[in-house]
C-alpha cells in the first residue's frame, strides 16, 4: 500500500493490526506514513511555490487542511513555521508602510487580521500594542462642560446640506443663547497635554441664516483656529495641532439663530 502512495489505507490497515505490532514500531511506521502523505499533499498543491508567490491566503488554506489530517508530521509543521515566517515578515512591511503614513487604524486592524493567522507572533504584538496607543480617541471622551443644553447636541440621523448622514460620532452646537458677538455656545475638553492632533470638520446643520457664522478652536484661552461657516462649507476633514493642550474649546458664535455641526472630532498622538 505504501509503495503505491495509499498511505491512508496503511495507516488504516495498521491501525485494524495495532495489537500485533510493537508499540513503538508501529508509532515509528505511522509517523513515516503521515509524513509521506503529507508531503505527497504538499507538493501536489506546490505549497512551497504559493509562499515563495506570496500566495498566503491559498497556502495557509491547504496547511489548514493537511494539518487536520496529518498534524504530527514534520514536513508539515516545518514548512508551517517557514509559511509563518514568511507570512508575518510581509506583514511587517505592510504594517510599517501604513505607520510611515501615520495610519494606525489601518496598522491595528492589519495586526488583528495577521495575528487571527499567527496567533502570539511577538513582532505583531509589538507593532499592535504600538498602533493601539495611537489610535483616534473620540473628542467626545474629553468632554468636560458646556455653557448651556444648546451646547453640545446629537444630530445623528439628520441629513446635513450635502447629502451627509449625520452619526452619533458628531455633535451639534446651537446659537441661541446669549454670548460673545451676539448668540453663541462652547463646549470645553480636558485633554492634559495627551494629544499631538485634533481632526475634524464642521459644517452648518441647516441652512445658515445671515452671511456666516464664526467658528473657533481655543487652546489655553488662546485662539489657535478660526472659520467662517457659510451655506457652502463642506463636512471635510482637516487637522489642527493640539500638542500640549490642556483645556480646549470649541466655540460657535452668530449674530443670528443658527446651528452648525462639529464631524467625526477625534485626537491622535503623533
Amino acid at each position: 500500500m505504501a509503495d503505491n502512495q495509499q498511505y491512508d489505507e496503511a495507516i488504516a490497515y495498521l491501525e485494524e493490526n495495532s495489537d500485533y505490532v510493537d508499540d513503538d514500531q508501529y508509532n515509528s511506521i505511522v509517523a513515516d506514513y503521515e509524513d509521506s502523505a503529507a508531503q505527497l499533499l504538499l507538493q501536489s498543491n506546490d505549497v512551497a511555490g504559493l509562499i515563495a508567490a506570496g500566495s498566503f491566503d491559498d497556502a495557509f488554506s491547504v496547511l489548514n487542511t493537511i494539518g487536520n489530517m496529518y498534524p504530527n508530521s514534520e514536513t508539515y509543521n516545518q514548512l508551517l513555521a517557514e509559511a509563518e515566517d514568511a507570512y508575518t515578515s510581509a506583514e511587517l512591511g505592510i504594517i510599517q508602510g501604513y505607520i510611515d503614513n501615520s495610519d494606525y487604524e489601518a496598522a491595528y486592524d492589519e495586526c488583528i487580521d495577521a495575528l487571527n493567522r499567527v496567533p502570539g507572533r511577538s513582532e505583531l504584538v509589538t507593532q499592535r500594542d504600538y498602533c493601539e496607543q495611537r489610535l483616534p480617541v473620540p473628542l467626545d471622551d474629553c468632554f468636560s462642560s458646556s455653557s448651556g443644553i444648546h451646547g453640545y447636541g446629537d444630530p445623528s440621523g439628520s441629513e446635513g446640506l450635502f447629502d451627509n448622514i449625520f452619526t452619533d460620532d458628531d455633535f451639534l452646537m446651537y446659537a441661541d443663547n446669549a454670548g460673545f458677538e451676539g448668540f453663541g455656545n462652547y463646549a470645553d475638553f480636558y485633554l492634559d497635554g495627551q494629544y499631538d492632533i485634533l481632526r475634524l470638520g464642521v459644517t452648518p446643520f441647516e441652512h445658515i441664516y445671515g452671511d456666516y457664522v464664526v467658528f473657533s478652536i481655543i487652546a489655553d484661552d488662546e485662539v489657535i483656529y478660526e472659520q467662517s461657516i457659510t451655506n457652502r462649507t463642506t463636512p471635510d476633514l482637516f487637522d489642527i495641532d493640539v500638542s500640549g493642550v490642556t483645556w480646549l474649546r470649541i466655540s460657535f458664535s452668530s449674530e443670528l439663530s443658527n446651528r452648525i455641526v462639529v464631524v467625526n472630532p477625534q485626537l491622535l498622538c503623533n
